[in-house]
């Protein structure tokens, strides 16, 4: 087996089920950020764990999507398991990091409101569409890495 960058040279059933294989790696990452960031919620707030595991659940959400495009390997299922993927974060990280901010009442109260216009829009799509839409293109991608950087 010859390797040139992200492409596989493969012949034979090996090289067969190692390219199906290796199609999965995008899935596998996001199925490693979703551990990454339920373990978030057994280590100390801001000790070394906490850190190490929110960066690999950082890297992991750019890695799985230069994946998918490097290894062809793009799928509906992918795009909402990683939207998935990423609102879990986010609400892990909420749930760890807000409780200890000193927030003004005006800025809940943005936040709320924000939280249920996304809430209210999944449903919409749910109810008009027929199934389960989430925003995912790679501008998504790029203010999810902004915003991964800025909690840093």
């Amino acid at each position: 087996m010859q390797t040139s960058g992200f492409r596989f040279q493969t012949t034979g059933i090996e090289g067969a089920f190692v390219c199906n294989a290796m199609k999965q790696l995008p899935n596998i990452l996001t199925g490693c950020r979703i551990l990454f960031s339920v373990a978030l919620i057994f280590v100390p707030l801001f000790g070394l764990w906490f850190f190490v595991l929110y960066i690999a659940a950082g890297l992991t959400d750019i890695a799985d999507g230069i994946a998918a495009r490097h290894l062809d390997a793009e799928s509906r299922f992918g795009a909402l398991f990683d939207s998935f993927a990423d609102v879990f974060f986010l609400i892990i990280c909420t749930i760890r990091i807000l409780p200890i901010l000193s927030i003004d009442r005006w800025l809940w109260i943005w936040m709320l409101i924000i939280v249920l216009i996304k809430i209210v829009s999944m449903i919409s799509a749910l109810v008009y569409k027929h199934s389960l839409v989430m925003l995912h293109t790679p501008r998504h991608g790029k203010s999810a890495e902004a915003c991964f950087s800025f909690y840093l």
